[in-house]
């Protein structure tokens, strides 16, 4: 069995046996319920009383992207440990990546909830110790987020998505981080929209750029779950580009 892809395979003949097709057990879609559940779960801890629209329109993308990211690492991870045979291609990376970060940030919202109770986020007498602990979670995020984006394999290039995504990382953290700075949060805090819009067009560019040199340079048949995890990264940031355009129109 082989999922190593830190390979070019443009000059590769192509294989003459049929790579195994990408698809779920029904294990796999009762985790992904679970995973639904559990996103739903914690998002409605910090939901606003009266729901608003923007609530609801920055929550479909992350609960799709969360419940196929998730369900996707746990498909493929059990069939590497059952020694299955995987065609591991860039969009399963894509969505892997998406997994780790439901796995990294579902645990540690749960351990939030156990050290500090939702309505002492909203209002608290200290501050600034909820928002070291904001910022102890990205930070604890990002750098799983960046093992595994190096320790699951692809084609090299596809690592460039690594870069808007890390910024991403990044930009949150300096928001907290400048929270806690207090009287330097105003001078952020009129730049974060614009660096924010930034970084979501280089994220969307940047995927379709590669996903268009993928399709080019390679004779590897890219099956229904790849192209799936290319239009569920858009998905991640394309209504976030809509909101951000929308307050300044």
């Amino acid at each position: 069995m082989s999922i190593d892809e830190d390979q070019d395979f443009a000059s590769d003949e192509a294989s003459t046996v049929d790579s195994p097709r990408s698809q779920f057990t029904l294990l796999d879609i009762m985790v992904g319920v679970t995973i639904a559940a559990v996103t739903c779960g914690v998002w409605l801890q910090y939901a606003q009383p009266q729901i608003q629209m923007i609530q609801i329109v920055l929550m479909v993308p992350t609960l799709i992207v969360f419940v196929l990211g998730g369900t996707t690492l746990f498909s493929f991870g059990r069939r590497y440990v059952l020694k299955q045979p995987i065609d591991f291609q860039p969009g399963h990376w894509l969505l892997c990546l998406m997994g780790v970060t439901f796995v990294v940030q579902s645990t540690t919202h749960v351990l939030r909830l156990a050290i500090i109770p939702s309505h002492e986020v909203v209002i608290s007498d200290d501050q600034q110790a909820v928002m070291l602990f904001f910022l102890g979670q990205h930070v604890i995020s990002l750098v799983c987020f960046l093992i595994a984006g190096f320790v699951i394999p692809v084609r090299p290039a596809w690592r460039l998505m690594l870069a808007p995504l890390v910024l991403q990382n990044l930009l949150t953290i300096w928001l907290f981080a400048g929270m806690l700075l207090g009287n330097q949060w105003r001078m952020f805090g009129a730049l974060y929209p614009y660096v924010n819009l930034a970084i979501h067009v280089m994220g969307i560019f940047t995927l379709l750029l590669l996903a268009t040199w993928d399709y080019a340079s390679t004779r590897d048949r890219r099956d229904w779950l790849h192209w799936l995890g290319i239009v569920i990264m858009l998905i991640w940031d394309v209504p976030t580009l809509i909101l951000q355009l929308r307050t300044w129109l």
